[in-house]
C-alpha cells in the first residue's frame, strides 16, 4: 500500500530563504530513491515562511529508508537553526479521489 506524507515546516522569519534552499536541495536525490513516487515542495502564498513537502512512497519501508539517507540526515541537523516550530510529519492514507 502506498504511503502519503505531508511534512510541514515553518521557518524563522529571517531564515525562510535558507530553508527553501535546504528543502529544494532534497528534491533531486529523493526523487532518485527507490520507492519514491512523488516528492514535491509547496510554499504558502500567504505566509512564505511555511512550506509543505508532499510525498508518496511505495511503502512504509521505502519511507523509513528515505528518512535514514545521508541527504535527509544532513538536512535534519540544520533544521533546528532554521525552524520556528517543530517539523510536523503526517503519514496519510487516501480516502478517495
Amino acid at each position: 500500500m502506498t504511503v502519503n506524507v505531508l511534512a510541514h515546516f515553518v521557518a524563522r522569519a529571517d531564515r525562510a530563504e535558507q530553508l527553501a534552499t535546504l528543502l529544494t536541495g532534497l528534491i533531486a536525490p529523493t526523487r532518485a530513491e527507490a520507492g519514491c513516487r512523488m516528492y514535491t515542495l509547496w510554499r504558502n502564498r500567504e505566509d512564505p515562511r511555511r512550506f509543505t513537502m508532499v510525498e508518496t512512497w511505495d511503502s512504509d519501508a521505502a519511507l523509513d529508508t528515505h528518512l535514514a539517507t545521508p541527504h535527509v540526515q544532513n538536512a535534519v541537523t540544520k533544521l533546528d537553526e532554521l525552524l520556528d516550530e517543530p517539523l510536523r510529519l503526517e503519514r496519510c492514507s487516501n480516502c478517495g479521489g
